[in-house]
């Protein structure tokens, strides 16, 4: 949900900010007062290209900020800044969580559950008059694509924009299972299980020779690490300690000795500390200090036996060097070829025995493996052939409920197909392609083909329509059979489309059209604010007055520059709007009309 949209130097506009609320925002105003200059804004926004020449004129960049309500699953851990809690939601839709579902069926439970799980998130973009455009999120610089990945889904614009999520075959496969309650959980499942299948099977090596030549290889390096006999992890560390001492054993061994005698030679510190404590005897005031003398003798006669003991310890071992010097090189081998340490050397020998268990056990695995993947390759043929059967039923109808949604949408000579993908190359039918044929004697082409604008956008408007909660599903027969076989019957590859698009911008839906046509499409897009937030560009009185935001874009001139700006207009205000819309003019006659207008409305 968009909730707030700033723009500086973008186009005719100088500097603006609005609020955009829930339910139904119509966007009006003079032909070319920048009304499609906010949705370009938009659709910055969202990932769309940006141009040099969109930068208003004198300016040297321009900016688009805009705040949004968006499922907090969507939004990178690390690009949070504001926890997913009411509090945090601005003024004008605190009334929508707190409000009675009896008296406005938009305000209800499921309203503010969806709320709950959104968090509020800041987006920016800025184009330069020359260089690159960059894009934030919450202040933190991003790509483009990540921009466009993470409102994928969550804001789509209908009209002559690029970004349009139900134009990508995905979509539209989830489109028509969500019109046929298609459950295509077991057959993710089982493609899944038949992936992990053949991993494993890759893992066991298919080839004899490749499969001997690793034998022989693990086998030698396993007895490489058996021969070394490493018990003690640490024992290169004591290996250099032991070097240490005998590279310079005799000098080692002076050093000893030349202690022991400044020790315990002719009057040496222990002769010294003794004539201290005969001299002091027993005598009353020293008996503390004579006492600790005494310990400290003793202490010394300790640590002169222990010095001994290490001097003579001490010998120069030539065989023992060289016997160190080639143990440091195989342990440094050793790890060089298997680990940085020796217990990582030692974890690669386990690991390389298990590997080696495997394949000397290849036949009766492979044997296995190949027996799961026939089952499960069996299972997925009869899923993808149950997938289809249902998709290819419930096709006609999906493409029949768009047909009579044009057909109320002034497009009565519209034809739809929704084809599937030929089962030779395509056993589920995942190529889902809706084609249109706008007006008669026109062949049916790919909806991203459609050349106008309008007609695109009302044939989104008719595909949103098909799938509003709600809705009448003419093929609801295209059943969960099978659904149980693998996990959850509730599962399906796609929530829900019409919950997976909060945010719809149309933009040219209503041209060219009026009369009982202009009705039906303001019925259409109020129809819609159930499950989204709906915002139009619209140009149709009947659209305007049943819009629960009611925006209009004005353009002001001098002689040197033109600013458009956009003010809410509600009260009177709104019917003189209404009016202009209606005949050109404030007339008597259209004011009445427009005051009719908004006091009927929709239920």
């Amino acid at each position: 949900m968009l909730t707030e949209l700033q723009i500086v130097n973008l186009g005719v506009i100088e500097e603006l900010r609005v609020e955009v609320g829930p339910g139904l925002t119509a966007l009006t105003g003079e032909t070319g007062t920048g009304k499609t200059v906010l949705l370009g804004a938009i659709s910055l926004l969202v990932g769309g290209r940006a141009d040099a020449d969109m930068v208003r004129p004198g300016a040297a960049e321009a900016r688009v900020d805009g705040r949004f309500l968006l499922a907090a699953d969507a939004v990178p851990v690390d690009l949070l800044t504001v926890e997913p809690t009411p509090h945090h939601f601005p003024d004008h839709l605190k009334d929508v969580l707190d409000g009675d579902s009896e008296t406005d069926p938009r305000k209800g439970p499921s309203i503010s559950a969806d709320l709950q799980r959104l968090v509020e998130v800041v987006i920016s973009r800025v184009v330069p008059r020359s260089g690159r455009s960059r894009a934030y999120i919450n202040g933190h610089l991003v790509t483009v694509a990540a921009l466009a990945e993470m409102t994928a889904g969550q804001v789509d614009l209908h009209g002559q924009h690029a970004h349009q999520s139900l134009l990508t075959t995905h979509t539209q496969r989830a489109a028509l299972d969500e019109f046929g309650s298609i459950n295509t959980a077991p057959l993710l499942a089982l493609r899944a299980r038949l992936h992990d299948c053949e991993a494993r099977r890759n893992e066991l090596g298919g080839d004899e020779r490749a499969r001997a030549r690793e034998i022989d290889l693990l086998s030698f390096q396993i007895s490489e690490i058996e021969a070394a006999q490493i018990e003690n992890l640490d024992e290169s560390e004591d290996l250099v300690r032991e070097e240490m001492v005998l590279a310079d054993a005799r000098g080692h061994a002076d050093a000893g000795g030349d202690a022991l005698e400044r020790l315990n030679g002719e009057n040496a510190a222990r002769d010294l500390l003794a004539e201290m404590a005969r001299a002091l005897g027993d005598r009353t005031p020293f008996v503390g200090v004579a006492s600790r003398l005494q310990d400290l003798l003793s202490e010394l006669d300790d640590l002169g036996a222990e010095l001994r003991s290490i001097t003579e310890s001490i010998e120069e071992d030539p065989a023992r060097m060289e016997e160190i010097r080639l143990r440091r090189q195989a342990l440094r081998d050793l790890c060089r070829k298997y680990g940085a340490d020796l217990g990582e050397v030692r974890n690669y020998a386990i690991e390389a025995r298990e590997r080696l268990a495997l394949l000397n056990d290849h036949e009766t695995q492979a044997e296995r493996i190949d027996a799961e993947i026939a089952e499960v390759q069996r299972l997925l043929n009869e899923e993808s052939a149950r997938i289809r059967s249902d998709r290819e039923r419930c096709a006609p109808s999906l493409a029949a409920a768009i047909e009579e949604g044009l057909r109320r949408l002034a497009m009565p000579h519209a034809k739809v197909d929704v084809r599937i993908g030929l089962p030779e190359s395509d056993p589920a039918g995942d190529r889902v392609e809706f084609m249109l044929a706008a007006n008669p004697g026109l062949e049916s082409a790919p909806l991203h083909k459609v050349a106008s604008g309008g007609e695109l956008a009302r044939a989104m408007l008719a595909l949103r329509l098909a799938l509003r909660p709600g809705a009448d599903r003419a093929s609801n027969q295209a059943s969960n059979r099978g659904s149980n076989r693998l996990g959850s019957p509730d599962a399906t590859e796609l929530t829900a489309v019409t919950e997976t698009g909060s945010t719809l911008i149309f933009d040219e839906v209503d041209a060219g059209i009026g009369g009982a046509a202009a009705v039906a499409v303001a019925e259409a897009l109020h129809r819609l604010v159930t499950g989204h937030q709906v915002l139009v560009v619209t140009h149709l009185a009947q659209v305007a007055a049943v819009a629960d935001q009611h925006l209009r874009v004005i353009k002001t001139s001098t002689e040197n520059s033109t600013v458009a700006q956009v003010e809410a207009v509600t009260g009177s205000d709104r019917v003189y709007e209404i009016a202009r819309m209606l005949s050109g003019h404030q007339t008597a006659a259209a004011v009445r009309h427009a005051t009719e207008l908004l006091a009927a409305g929709f239920s």
